[in-house]
């Protein structure tokens, strides 16, 4: 059985680093190697994190630190008008 995949939604402010108006339009995807992807191995607001950034247009990474400022929730189920209890790891997170 495969674990569930988790994805996670925030705002960073970037060291250094800074991408054109046209690739984030496109998209960046953001790779943190090493990190276990599982809610309770989240990114924590104030947290520096080094990992890597790939442009939509381009196959090479790229090294990147970033600052983790908000993070961004939602329960897709949600978007339907379902209803879900809050769960233990989204009440730590202020949900």
């Amino acid at each position: 059985m495969k674990e569930p995949d988790f994805d996670q939604i925030v705002a960073v402010n970037l060291d250094g680093q800074s991408f054109s108006e046209d690739a984030l339009q496109r998209g960046i995807k953001i790779v943190i190697p090493g990190r276990a992807n599982a809610p309770e191995k989240r990114m924590r607001t104030g947290e520096s994190v080094s990992g890597q950034a790939q442009t939509m247009d381009s196959r090479s990474l790229t090294a990147l630190r970033f600052t983790v400022g908000t993070e961004y929730y939602f329960e897709e189920g949600e978007l339907a008008g379902a209803t879900f209890k809050q769960t233990p790891l989204e009440k730590e997170a202020g949900f």
